[in-house]
Protein backbone atom coordinates (compact mmCIF):
# COMPACT_ATOMS: atom_id res chain seq x y z
CA UNK A 1 0.00 0.00 0.00
CA UNK A 2 1.03 3.85 -0.81
CA UNK A 3 0.81 5.92 2.18
CA UNK A 4 1.22 9.80 2.19
CA UNK A 5 3.84 9.46 4.17
CA UNK A 6 6.02 7.07 1.56
CA UNK A 7 5.11 9.62 -1.30
CA UNK A 8 8.00 12.08 -2.21
CA UNK A 9 5.95 15.54 -3.10
CA UNK A 10 7.14 18.24 -5.59
CA UNK A 11 7.61 21.91 -4.22
CA UNK A 12 4.75 24.03 -5.36
CA UNK A 13 4.84 27.67 -6.45
CA UNK A 14 3.37 30.80 -6.88
CA UNK A 15 3.61 33.87 -8.33
CA UNK A 16 2.11 36.98 -6.73
CA UNK A 17 1.83 39.36 -9.92
CA UNK A 18 2.10 42.99 -9.42
CA UNK A 19 -2.07 43.42 -9.74
CA UNK A 20 -1.94 42.15 -6.28
CA UNK A 21 -0.10 44.83 -4.64
CA UNK A 22 -1.70 47.59 -2.71
CA UNK A 23 -2.22 51.25 -4.55
CA UNK A 24 -2.43 54.65 -3.46
CA UNK A 25 -4.06 57.43 -5.08
CA UNK A 26 -1.42 60.18 -5.50
CA UNK A 27 -2.60 63.98 -3.91
CA UNK A 28 -5.91 63.02 -5.09
CA UNK A 29 -5.26 63.28 -8.86
CA UNK A 30 -6.63 59.95 -9.09
CA UNK A 31 -3.27 58.65 -10.23
CA UNK A 32 -2.85 55.19 -8.72
CA UNK A 33 0.60 53.57 -8.09
CA UNK A 34 2.07 50.79 -6.08
CA UNK A 35 2.30 51.61 -2.14
CA UNK A 36 5.13 53.14 -1.06
CA UNK A 37 6.53 53.11 -4.83
CA UNK A 38 7.87 56.58 -6.24
CA UNK A 39 6.37 58.71 -9.46
CA UNK A 40 8.32 56.22 -12.07
CA UNK A 41 7.03 53.02 -10.86
CA UNK A 42 3.66 53.41 -12.13
CA UNK A 43 2.83 50.62 -14.24
CA UNK A 44 4.02 51.13 -17.86
CA UNK A 45 4.08 48.93 -21.24
CA UNK A 46 6.99 46.85 -21.36
CA UNK A 47 8.28 48.43 -24.63
CA UNK A 48 5.63 47.72 -26.85
CA UNK A 49 4.44 44.24 -25.71
CA UNK A 50 1.10 45.73 -24.85
CA UNK A 51 2.10 43.59 -20.93
CA UNK A 52 2.07 46.10 -17.95
CA UNK A 53 4.36 46.15 -15.34
CA UNK A 54 5.65 48.52 -12.62
CA UNK A 55 8.66 50.56 -13.80
CA UNK A 56 11.50 49.65 -11.28
CA UNK A 57 13.74 52.66 -12.79
CA UNK A 58 14.05 53.88 -16.31
CA UNK A 59 17.44 55.91 -15.67
CA UNK A 60 20.16 57.82 -13.62
CA UNK A 61 20.74 56.36 -10.53
CA UNK A 62 19.44 53.47 -8.42
CA UNK A 63 15.95 54.71 -7.10
CA UNK A 64 16.82 53.56 -3.58
CA UNK A 65 13.37 55.06 -2.07
CA UNK A 66 11.14 52.64 -4.76
CA UNK A 67 9.64 49.51 -3.45
CA UNK A 68 6.64 46.69 -4.44
CA UNK A 69 4.13 45.87 -1.84
CA UNK A 70 1.96 42.79 -2.23
CA UNK A 71 -0.43 41.76 0.23
CA UNK A 72 -1.65 40.86 2.51
CA UNK A 73 -2.82 37.55 1.08
CA UNK A 74 -3.47 34.46 1.89
CA UNK A 75 -0.71 32.11 2.64
CA UNK A 76 -1.04 28.83 0.15
CA UNK A 77 -3.51 26.38 2.01
CA UNK A 78 -1.28 23.22 1.68
CA UNK A 79 2.13 25.27 2.98
CA UNK A 80 4.07 23.41 5.53
CA UNK A 81 5.30 25.59 7.83
CA UNK A 82 7.78 23.03 9.12
CA UNK A 83 9.98 23.13 5.66
CA UNK A 84 12.00 25.83 4.37
CA UNK A 85 10.14 28.71 2.15
CA UNK A 86 12.06 29.78 -1.39
CA UNK A 87 11.52 33.60 -2.22
CA UNK A 88 12.66 35.33 -5.62
CA UNK A 89 11.75 38.21 -7.88
CA UNK A 90 10.85 37.62 -11.73
CA UNK A 91 12.03 41.12 -13.34
CA UNK A 92 12.77 41.82 -17.37
CA UNK A 93 14.90 44.84 -18.59
CA UNK A 94 15.63 46.57 -22.01
CA UNK A 95 18.67 47.01 -23.82
CA UNK A 96 18.43 50.21 -25.01
CA UNK A 97 20.61 52.23 -22.82
CA UNK A 98 23.99 53.39 -23.43
CA UNK A 99 24.90 52.53 -19.69
CA UNK A 100 24.53 48.65 -19.45
CA UNK A 101 22.84 47.31 -16.22
CA UNK A 102 25.31 44.42 -15.56
CA UNK A 103 24.41 43.36 -12.01
CA UNK A 104 21.02 43.39 -9.34
CA UNK A 105 20.51 42.68 -5.96
CA UNK A 106 16.75 42.98 -5.16
CA UNK A 107 15.81 43.14 -1.25
CA UNK A 108 12.81 40.98 0.28
CA UNK A 109 11.18 42.06 3.46
CA UNK A 110 8.08 39.88 4.55
CA UNK A 111 5.17 40.31 7.47
CA UNK A 112 2.97 37.12 8.50
CA UNK A 113 0.16 37.46 10.43
CA UNK A 114 -1.54 34.34 12.43
CA UNK A 115 -5.21 33.87 12.91
CA UNK A 116 -6.83 33.30 16.38
CA UNK A 117 -6.89 29.53 17.34
CA UNK A 118 -10.72 29.91 15.52
CA UNK A 119 -10.71 30.42 11.89
CA UNK A 120 -13.87 32.08 11.78
CA UNK A 121 -15.09 34.30 14.97
CA UNK A 122 -11.12 34.68 15.10
CA UNK A 123 -9.78 37.95 16.74
CA UNK A 124 -5.39 37.58 17.09
CA UNK A 125 -4.79 38.86 20.53
CA UNK A 126 -2.53 41.69 21.36
CA UNK A 127 0.63 39.92 20.63
CA UNK A 128 2.73 41.15 17.55
CA UNK A 129 2.64 37.89 15.28
CA UNK A 130 -1.40 38.48 15.44
CA UNK A 131 -0.90 42.36 13.67
CA UNK A 132 -1.24 43.68 10.39
CA UNK A 133 2.09 45.41 10.21
CA UNK A 134 5.08 46.62 7.30
CA UNK A 135 6.57 43.99 5.87
CA UNK A 136 9.99 44.09 7.68
CA UNK A 137 10.85 40.92 8.78
CA UNK A 138 14.11 40.21 6.85
CA UNK A 139 14.50 36.93 4.78
CA UNK A 140 16.83 34.08 7.28
CA UNK A 141 18.93 33.97 4.03
CA UNK A 142 18.82 37.26 2.19
CA UNK A 143 18.98 37.32 -1.94
CA UNK A 144 22.23 37.46 -3.50
CA UNK A 145 23.34 39.76 -6.49
CA UNK A 146 22.73 38.37 -9.66
CA UNK A 147 24.82 38.92 -12.92
CA UNK A 148 24.21 35.70 -15.11
CA UNK A 149 21.39 37.70 -17.57
CA UNK A 150 22.81 39.40 -20.76
CA UNK A 151 22.29 43.18 -21.31
CA UNK A 152 21.35 42.64 -24.60
CA UNK A 153 19.18 40.15 -24.43
CA UNK A 154 16.06 42.72 -24.11
CA UNK A 155 13.13 41.45 -22.24
CA UNK A 156 14.53 38.08 -21.22
CA UNK A 157 12.68 36.88 -17.97
CA UNK A 158 14.84 36.79 -15.02
CA UNK A 159 14.65 35.59 -11.87
CA UNK A 160 16.97 36.33 -8.80
CA UNK A 161 18.99 33.88 -6.73
CA UNK A 162 16.49 32.43 -4.11
CA UNK A 163 15.98 33.98 -0.65
CA UNK A 164 14.72 31.83 2.06
CA UNK A 165 12.02 31.89 4.99
CA UNK A 166 13.61 29.35 7.21
CA UNK A 167 11.68 26.17 8.41
CA UNK A 168 9.18 26.83 11.20
CA UNK A 169 9.18 30.28 11.15
CA UNK A 170 5.47 30.37 10.27
CA UNK A 171 2.99 28.51 12.19
CA UNK A 172 0.41 25.92 11.40
CA UNK A 173 -2.47 29.33 12.93
CA UNK A 174 -0.56 31.64 10.05
CA UNK A 175 -2.83 32.67 7.89
CA UNK A 176 -1.99 35.71 5.83
CA UNK A 177 1.66 37.23 4.80
CA UNK A 178 3.03 40.73 2.78
CA UNK A 179 6.07 41.17 1.43
CA UNK A 180 8.34 44.22 0.17
CA UNK A 181 10.63 43.85 -2.83
CA UNK A 182 12.98 46.87 -3.71
CA UNK A 183 15.95 47.01 -6.37
CA UNK A 184 18.10 47.71 -3.54
CA UNK A 185 21.52 47.57 -5.79
CA UNK A 186 22.67 47.83 -9.25
CA UNK A 187 25.23 48.90 -11.58
CA UNK A 188 26.45 52.27 -10.45
CA UNK A 189 24.92 54.80 -13.13
CA UNK A 190 23.28 52.59 -15.33
CA UNK A 191 20.19 53.50 -17.32
CA UNK A 192 18.34 50.31 -18.42
CA UNK A 193 14.53 50.29 -17.72
CA UNK A 194 13.85 47.10 -15.06
CA UNK A 195 10.38 46.16 -14.72
CA UNK A 196 9.23 44.37 -11.72
CA UNK A 197 6.95 41.01 -12.84
CA UNK A 198 5.84 39.55 -9.10
CA UNK A 199 7.34 37.56 -6.72
CA UNK A 200 8.12 33.75 -6.69
CA UNK A 201 7.45 31.86 -3.61
CA UNK A 202 8.53 27.80 -3.34
CA UNK A 203 7.34 25.86 -0.79
CA UNK A 204 7.00 22.33 0.18
CA UNK A 205 3.37 20.72 0.40
CA UNK A 206 1.62 20.01 3.72
CA UNK A 207 0.50 15.99 4.18
CA UNK A 208 -2.99 15.06 4.38
CA UNK A 209 -5.34 14.78 7.45
CA UNK A 210 -5.22 10.90 7.28
CA UNK A 211 -6.63 7.55 6.34
CA UNK A 212 -9.76 7.22 6.10
CA UNK A 213 -11.12 10.62 5.42
CA UNK A 214 -13.11 10.16 2.16
CA UNK A 215 -15.72 12.24 2.97
CA UNK A 216 -15.26 16.61 4.18
CA UNK A 217 -15.65 16.76 7.79
CA UNK A 218 -16.51 20.15 7.60
CA UNK A 219 -14.20 23.33 8.24
CA UNK A 220 -12.85 23.09 11.69
CA UNK A 221 -13.93 25.41 14.04
CA UNK A 222 -10.43 25.49 16.03
CA UNK A 223 -7.71 25.85 13.66
CA UNK A 224 -5.64 23.88 15.59
CA UNK A 225 -7.62 20.98 15.60
CA UNK A 226 -5.80 18.27 13.76
CA UNK A 227 -8.03 14.94 14.68
CA UNK A 228 -9.74 12.82 12.12
CA UNK A 229 -12.95 14.36 13.04
CA UNK A 230 -12.37 17.90 13.77
CA UNK A 231 -14.76 19.92 15.82
CA UNK A 232 -16.52 22.06 12.96
CA UNK A 233 -18.61 25.14 13.13
CA UNK A 234 -21.12 24.91 10.79
CA UNK A 235 -22.36 23.20 7.43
Amino acid sequence: MIRDKNVRWNRKFVLYRPDFQNYKNVAASDVFVPADGLAADILTEVTGMDVFAPLVTAAGALDTGSSQVVGPVEIPYDLDPTKTVGVGVVWTHDGTGSTNLATTTWAVTYNAVNFGANIYNSAGGSGATFKIAEPTTALDTTITAQTNFTFANSLELCVSPRGVIAANKLLSTTGIWSFRARLSAATASFDTKVWYLGLLVDYSVRKTKGPGMTTDSGVPQNWLDTSPSPATGGA
